[in-house]
């Protein structure tokens, strides 16, 4: 029995050792960086936007695995009462190192400040995936005037 034991942990080791993406934990696996608003030519605007203006909520998610990751980048933003105003998203997959600029738009229709919430997540079809976070979700706010 201990020998079993042994030998799978040893089996498990190398696995890791010839195939680093096994050992990384589910948020190593994506990094999300550069998030924010920009306008339709991907130029930053800062967190200030006026009401019927146009924005694109966008950043950066980078494949740190030498695998293929299948992904949805899904943008949830909320006003003042925390009532869900605008939800989408996008999926794909990333190849191995791949780097990846989505970016879901929103036209905000009232005045106020908004929450806009980022989840990178490996996908919602249930027979491929773990509906598994593979970043930490990101916040910011957002003021309509």
């Amino acid at each position: 029995m201990r020998t079993s034991v042994i030998l799978i942990t040893v089996l498990i080791t190398l696995a890791i050792l010839i195939n680093p993406a096994l050992g990384l934990q589910s948020l190593d696996k994506v990094v999300l960086s550069e998030t924010g608003l920009v306008n339709r030519s991907g130029i930053p605007i800062g967190a200030n936007v006026n009401v019927n203006q146009q924005v694109l909520v966008s950043s950066k998610i980078t494949n740190m695995q030498d695998t293929t990751q299948d992904f949805i980048y899904i943008v949830q933003i909320k006003n003042e009462n925390d009532i869900v105003v605008k939800i989408g998203w996008i999926t794909g997959n990333l190849t191995k190192q791949q780097k990846f600029v989505p970016a879901v738009s929103w036209v905000p229709k009232t005045q106020g400040t908004f929450t806009v919430e980022i989840y990178v997540w490996d996908g919602l079809d249930q027979k491929k995936h773990n509906y598994e976070a593979l970043t930490d979700v990101v916040r910011f706010s957002v003021i309509s005037s």
